[in-house]
């Protein structure tokens, strides 16, 4: 089966991902879609999606400080007290972010 690869005008016209807070579901959905619309069957898009964001989130949470919920809006409350982390404690909020 031949490979196929991402063009440069895919990634050049990408939408852009914010890099002051973690990118909302809506967000990655835009940039995994256009990517790779015609390379990935939706299925395939769809949970690439789904993981990206959760990365993401926890990468923003654990690393960057972020403690406010998932695709939070301007005016939004604190939600988040600590770390998340991918351990057995910790898992089912993690299954829940995705």
């Amino acid at each position: 089966m031949p490979r196929k690869y991402v063009t440069d005008d895919k990634l050049n016209t990408a939408p852009e991902i914010p890099t002051d807070r973690p990118p909302t579901r809506a967000e990655v959905w835009a940039y995994v879609s256009h990517v790779y619309n015609g390379l990935w069957d939706e299925e395939k898009m769809k949970a690439h999606a789904k993981a990206c964001w959760a990365g993401n989130y926890v990468r923003w949470v654990n690393l960057l400080f972020w403690r406010k919920p998932p695709d939070w809006t301007e005016g939004e409350a604190k939600l988040i007290d600590g770390p998340i982390t991918v351990d057995n404690a910790n898992y089912e909020y993690v299954k829940g972010l995705i």
